[in-house]
């Protein structure tokens, strides 16, 4: 090696495989290649070939990785292909669970907005509030439109202050209810007359409607419920309590005279007959005819006969002091007094007058 680097490189390069035959094809005029090491500790890779004319070797070495660098990129692109192809499709695939999720959450969603916005139009349109008692805690959660039953601001507030908003004529009925529906009891229905904060000289009423529940998250009871103001349908209610009172009244009462007429005697009759007979008590019956009616009436008209029946109506009523006695019109002129109570003496003397 005229030069000496390549002398230099291959008296420090020992051979590692093939090296003896690629030397001895050498000198037999022919290249041979083999793999050595050099002066650095590299692998390299080797070839010896015979100078023509001279009696010199020609030997050339690269290093093994620069050779193999380019194969080892290309299997590396080779393999990274396919690979990167599988996480494509397992990205497409994933990116496709997840959108399919996404839109189905999105639907549920939707869903339930609808349901909630149904159930509180509903609940408005029927002005009914729902709410929800934590007896544990000692709280009562309210909806907006049970906050506006009750005249309250605060959506959460302590069974006490709740309490204190119920009428004092129902308000020991009413308290006693939270604890008999978490022990399980039958309360579904109540009705009871409230005070609302925000008008305390309001009298409303209201009805509940309630059960207790169990939450399967948390593991603790709840009693549920809804609210609606019924303060227009009593006042309904009661009117037509009185109006049916009215009609009562009215289908017991002889128009003419003013008394009672043979319905009410025939009812009255029947039942102090009942309590005489189950207490052995004394029950008289005086039945009064008025004389010569028919020739009145016949002379003086219908007008002045009307008028002699009022008048004898109110003549014998005004002889009935004791309470639960009744005057009443038996038909036509006559006429029947019911002494509930009454001893002989004091019915014939009742009668005498």
């Amino acid at each position: 090696a005229p030069r000496g680097v390549r002398a230099e490189v291959l008296q420090y390069a020992y051979p590692l495989n093939g090296a003896p035959s690629a030397v001895t094809r050498a000198v037999g005029g022919m290249r041979g290649v083999f793999y050595a090491r050099d002066e650095l500790g590299r692998s390299v890779m080797a070839m010896a070939s015979p100078v023509t004319g001279t009696s010199w070797l020609l030997v050339s070495a690269v290093e093994v990785a620069e050779v193999f660098a380019d194969v080892q990129r290309r299997e590396f692109l080779a393999l990274a292909l396919p690979v990167s192809l599988l996480l494509l499709v397992s990205a497409g695939v994933v990116v496709a669970i997840l959108r399919r999720t996404w839109r189905r959450e999105r639907e549920l969603m939707q869903a339930l907005q609808r349901n909630l916005w149904w159930l509180e139009s509903a609940q408005e349109a029927a002005a009914i509030g729902h709410f929800a008692i934590d007896p544990v805690r000692g709280s009562i959660q309210m909806s907006a439109l049970c906050r506006q039953i009750y005249g309250v601001e605060a959506a959460r507030l302590a069974l006490q202050d709740w309490v204190e908003l119920i009428d004092p004529a129902d308000r020991e009925r009413v308290a006693t209810v939270p604890a008999q529906l978490a022990r399980g009891e039958e309360v579904k229905r109540l009705q009871y007359r409230i005070r609302p904060a925000d008008t305390p000289n309001t009298l409303r009423w209201v009805e509940v409607w309630s059960k207790p529940v169990q939450e399967e998250a948390e593991g603790e009871q709840r009693v549920i419920g809804v609210v609606q103001d019924i303060t227009a349908r009593k006042a309904v209610e009661a009117e037509l309590a009185e109006h049916r009172a009215r009609l009562e009244h009215q289908l017991r009462i002889d128009t003419l005279t003013g008394v009672a007429n043979r319905r009410a005697l025939d009812e009255a009759a029947s039942f102090q007959m009942a309590l005489a007979v189950r207490g052995s008590t004394p029950l008289a019956l005086l039945m009064i005819d008025v004389d010569h009616f028919k020739a009145f009436n016949d002379h003086y008209g219908h007008p002045a006969g009307d008028q002699c029946l009022r008048t004898v109506a109110q003549t014998l009523k005004a002889q009935v002091a004791r309470a639960g006695d009744l005057v009443a019109r038996y038909g036509g002129e006559e006429f029947a007094v019911l002494l509930p109570l009454a001893e002989p003496n004091l019915a014939c003397s009742c009668a005498k007058k």
